[in-house]
């Protein structure tokens, strides 16, 4: 079936924080508000301007506008409201954007936009200064009669396949550059002599320069994360390479897998990067920490087309999955998506959940509503407030899609749930009853493991807190199949009732039934339990390879207490010191840490970490 192409003329904006990863880094939560309140002022911007939202990427936005005119001014308007803003002793975290504007030919796809004038636009936002807009000649001629802003001519740029003629708009006398230009035959000429002559000098400094580029691009990577990374290599052309097919993949793929919070997905940057320096399998692994590699090639012969995609697992050096299909170039659409959520649906099947993905993903007839559920899934398992928060917010978006009311009504209880767990309650008895009533309703309803699960634990930490009683409901869940999620929640209600060594075993059979533990959902209550069973070389092999990983947070922070704790009692004064500056940063307070296990894990470890006066740090 052939599918017509929208096609139009469009002005796009993007907008990129300078350096964000590194933000996150040093204050994830001071980050996150400064981001909010910069996205305040340029979506008021948006407004007056006309401006309107097509695409976001965690630190980006990509707008449409009705004019050249207007975006620059909103860019201008913009840019301004930042630099006020970062002069502002009150502001914690100052960030800085890059905005690139380019006006060209896009494809309008659902509610998104893509295509060479889109790309233009996300080069140019790469080329500008930071406080900096960068502008494409397109822009330019429109808008050089009808402003009074200074204008900067780069000359002719070739970023990856995209060549341009820019221009900066001067916010600021500084901000003036000189770039280099496309050369001309001439130059190339002269260049090629040049280099000839001095080839053994200019290759020290050619390397020197692939190294500090690569740097900068492993900058942007989070290598210390419990999250799998996964890059999508260029697709390579067999050939005609029609409309940009290969390009087009790439991008639509790396797109889908960022809409699932559950991977770290590296940008289009470092996959052009790969295939501009002809970087191997083997060398991507070890310069970028690369989990998974996507990859695969499209053949083009007289109007016969194939696309053959894999997916490497760089550890193993095998292929874990992969996939041929045979299309026409009318519904590349189509088979972009179905190819993105194939690789996706293996990534979180075999690389991430486990096999009971495959259970839920049949509860939904959307993948976009599975993937919504998975995400609400780990957020929840962050198990701090912002993670609450967002997983309120996919509920809602859920509810919004129409999804299975069976579904929503179990996702409620769980938010009902980690409400009153973490104390976030603002009607303790109301919560208490709703809870109760959904447990109960959801048995009856569906009467699955997940459902006994969820009753199981409520009973034991809210209702009877009858260890039988709630025994009597795992038992139940883990007959009707044993998941890392139900052997994870029988772990939780053992360790409750003090039935430790059984606590420790169930999460140890959560962890090999999970590829990959995300946020240490499992891992932090396995440390815990195997540190008040003196289990210490246990807590070692557990974590020693994980333990200077840089995404520890509120919700995971047991696991830095618990090493610290370890490294006193041994001796080691100067590196549990150091582990606790890690927890400091975190902002836990002494009143949460008093709560593990009702105090037992507090008074196990009071008595080496208190003679260092550490716990005294604490808020």
């Amino acid at each position: 079936m052939n599918t017509e192409i929208d096609r139009k003329i469009a002005v796009i904006f993007v907008a990129d924080v300078v350096g964000y990863s590194k933000h996150m880094e040093k204050d994830e939560n001071a980050t996150i508000k400064s981001y909010n309140a910069c996205e305040k002022i340029l979506n008021k911007l948006l407004k007056k301007y006309k401006g309107s939202v097509f695409n976001t990427a965690g630190d980006s936005v990509l707008a449409e506008f009705p004019s050249a005119v207007n975006a620059v001014e909103c860019g201008v308007d913009f840019q301004n409201e930042i630099k006020k803003r970062n002069q502002s002793d009150k502001v914690d975290v100052k960030l800085e954007f890059r905005l690139g504007i380019n006006m060209g030919d896009v494809v309008k796809k659902n509610n998104n936009l893509i295509g060479d004038g889109v790309n233009i636009a996300a080069r140019l936002e790469a080329l500008a200064q930071p406080n900096g807009i960068s502008i494409s000649k397109s822009v330019y001629d429109f808008v050089v009669p009808k402003t009074k802003m200074t204008f900067n001519d780069l000359g002719v740029q070739k970023v990856k396949q995209n060549e341009f003629h820019a221009f900066d708009i001067l916010l600021d006398p500084s901000q003036k550059r000189k770039l280099k230009t496309k050369p001309n035959f001439i130059s190339v000429l002269l260049g090629l002599i040049a280099a000839i002559v001095f080839v053994l000098y200019f290759s020290f400094n050619y390397f020197t320069a692939n190294q500090e580029e690569a740097t900068n691009l492993r900058d942007e990577v989070i290598f210390k994360n419990s999250l799998p990374t996964i890059l999508v290599k260029p697709f390579k052309i067999i050939g005609e390479d029609k409309n940009s097919v290969g390009p087009a993949l790439t991008e639509s793929l790396i797109s889908t897998f960022s809409q699932y919070s559950g991977i770290n997905v590296l940008s289009s940057n470092t996959s052009y990067y790969v295939l501009e320096k002809d970087i191997t399998d083997n060398q991507i692994f070890e310069m970028f920490s690369v989990n998974f590699i996507v990859r695969g090639t499209v053949q083009l012969f007289a109007g016969k087309n194939r696309l053959t995609v894999d997916l490497f697992d760089t550890k193993n050096k095998t292929v874990a999955w992969s996939k041929k299909v045979d299309f026409n170039l009318d519904d590349i659409f189509l088979v972009q998506d179905n190819i993105g959520e194939s690789v996706l649906e293996e990534l979180q099947i075999n690389m991430v959940v486990g096999k009971q993905a495959k259970k839920w993903k049949e509860y939904f007839d959307t993948f976009d509503k599975y993937n919504l559920f998975l995400n609400f899934r780990k957020e929840w398992r962050k198990f701090t407030k912002e993670g609450h928060l967002t997983a309120n917010q996919l509920h809602d978006k859920l509810e919004e899609l129409q999804t299975s009311e069976n579904i929503l009504d179990y996702l409620k209880g769980w938010i009902v749930f980690q409400r009153l767990t973490m104390n976030l309650s603002e009607n303790w008895e109301e919560d208490i009853k709703e809870l109760d009533l959904i447990t109960n309703r959801h048995i009856k309803k569906v009467g699955d493991n997940d459902a006994y699960a969820l009753r199981a634990l409520s009973e034991i930490q809210f209702f009877s807190q009858d260890c039988d009683k709630s025994r009597n409901y795992m038992d139940k869940a883990i007959e009707l199949g044993g998941t890392v999620d139900i052997y994870t929640i029988a772990g939780s209600m053992e360790q409750q009732c003090d039935n430790l060594e059984k606590s420790a075993k169930l999460y140890y059979n959560a962890l090999q039934l999970q590829p990959n533990d995300n946020n240490y959902f499992v891992s932090r209550q396995l440390v815990l339990t195997l540190y008040l069973l003196d289990r210490i070389d246990d807590i070692k092999e557990l974590m020693s390879e994980k333990i200077n990983n840089d995404d520890y947070n509120l919700g995971t922070i047991g696991i830095l207490v618990a090493y610290s704790a370890i490294e006193a009692e041994e001796g080691n004064i100067e590196e549990a010191k150091k582990i606790w500056e890690r927890v400091t940063k975190t902002g836990l307070k002494l009143d949460s840490l008093k709560s593990y296990r009702k105090g037992k894990f507090f008074q196990k470890i009071k008595p080496h970490l208190e003679p260092l006066g550490l716990l005294q740090l604490l808020k």
